[in-house]
């Protein structure tokens, strides 16, 4: 499964919102040091009730929008 994600790094909160297919995650982390990106697996994979091994980044590691597939169990 593949997921449209848009990342805003430095957010004053930690949010996820799924809107019109895609989700948009606020993160707390700086995009600094792959910080954000990490915080990104941890929130969505919450949000989704998966575990977080199961997400990977395909598309997008030092952009805001990002293709994070979902792999199947």
């Amino acid at each position: 499964m593949i997921l449209n994600v848009q990342i805003k790094a430095g957010s004053k909160m930690n949010q996820v919102k799924l809107v019109d297919g895609i989700y948009y995650v606020s993160t707390k982390s700086p995009a600094h040091e792959n910080m954000a990106n990490i915080s990104l697996i941890k929130l969505l994979s919450e949000f989704i009730g998966v575990s977080k091994n199961r997400l990977t980044i395909k598309r997008g590691l030092k952009s805001k929008k990002k293709v994070i597939v979902l792999e199947p169990v």
